[in-house]
């Protein structure tokens, strides 16, 4: 049984890879100039942050919203940058939540990133035991006392699978959309 969810676990971490690298291909692919000068291009990054327990529950005043909270989390998120850089590190978390806090154009509270949220809910048949699901990442809320992590979050557009608020879920990873660092820090 304990193979099952780690086969699951794997490939739920492969898509969200690979969902986390044709997205900035895809737009970098359509905003590109025929013709144009090249400008430089910017050192883009996707983070990885990781909790051993979540939640989701609805919003009270919005349906359509719901709480993610992310609990006994990490002080560091782990960065990887995009091809050509490939290199890697981690950020403290106090540091990669100013992203939300940042006006600019890539900045995520302009423009809130995009992520996978793979986890294992307990107690499911094995079948249903390891999801993935497509959401949008606002608002955090870090509480450094208890480890607790909050975001607003909204299902992507196309995403099939309900958010489970039924279930505690375990071995959470959450797959973060890129970002400039550069640009803004």
């Amino acid at each position: 049984m304990e193979n099952i969810y780690q086969n699951k676990i794997r490939i739920n971490v492969i898509i969200a890879f690979l969902l986390c690298f044709i997205s900035p291909l895809a737009t970098s692919a359509s905003s590109l100039n025929v013709g144009a000068q090249k400008a430089a291009p910017k050192e883009a990054y996707l983070f990885v942050q990781s909790a051993s327990k979540a939640k989701i529950e609805v919003n009270k005043n919005d349906a359509n919203t719901y709480t993610l909270t992310l609990n006994n989390i990490p002080e560091f998120v782990t960065y990887f940058a995009d091809r050509p850089k490939r290199n890697a590190g981690t950020i403290p978390l106090e540091q990669f939540l100013k992203l939300w806090q940042y006006q600019g154009h890539d900045s995520f509270k302009t423009d809130p990133p995009n992520a996978v949220l793979s986890a294992v809910k307990m107690g499911f048949s094995s079948a249903d035991a390891v999801s993935s699901f497509t959401i949008e990442l606002l608002d955090p809320e870090y509480d450094a006392a208890s480890k607790t992590l909050n975001f607003t979050v909204i299902p992507l557009k196309g995403e099939i699978n309900p958010l489970p608020t039924d279930a505690v879920l375990h071995h959470v990873i959450l797959f973060i959309d890129d970002a400039c660092l550069s640009c803004w820090n």
